[in-house]
């Protein structure tokens, strides 16, 4: 008689855990789920179109956002006629010179993504501020003709 009313005890031991563990889990994992939320995700990146009008040859610099949520930039889509186009993440300054006697349009595209930015984000990967997206459009016309 004892050795059934072991096993009985026995499995019934090990079905009350199995049930506490099948309980305790999802609650577990529910307080898991408050206390650490996930990371917020930032914001779409901000998009910035300039149009701008040159005489040939005309060299033209811009003035890059240069605040302390600001990282470097880079050009992410070249210009396609130009002698010079680069930036100066030193001192936030973009460099566009077309080639020598060409009319026409030219497009740059310059852009500092968020993981590139200084400091830490809520999860530790950079600030959640929304990146920034500079499009130039040239038009560079023979002023000299007209």
């Amino acid at each position: 008689m004892w050795p059934s009313l072991k096993r009985k005890f026995r499995i019934n031991y090990s079905n009350k855990n199995l049930m506490k563990r099948i309980i305790i889990l999802p609650i577990v994992v529910l307080i898991a789920c408050f206390v650490f939320p996930g990371c917020e995700k930032p914001e779409e990146t901000v998009t910035e179109t300039l149009n701008i009008t040159l005489e040939k040859n005309q060299a033209y610099h811009y003035n890059l956002p240069a605040g302390e949520n600001e990282g470097a930039f880079e050009i992410t889509t070249q210009a396609s006629h130009y002698s010079i186009s680069r930036i100066d993440n030193g001192s936030f300054v973009y460099f566009y010179t077309p080639q020598q006697g060409y009319t026409g349009t030219d497009r740059v595209v310059l852009e500092n993504e968020q993981d590139q930015r200084k400091g830490k984000g809520k999860c530790g990967k950079g600030n959640e501020d929304a990146g920034r997206k500079i499009i130039i459009n040239f038009t560079i016309r023979d002023f000299e003709s007209k």
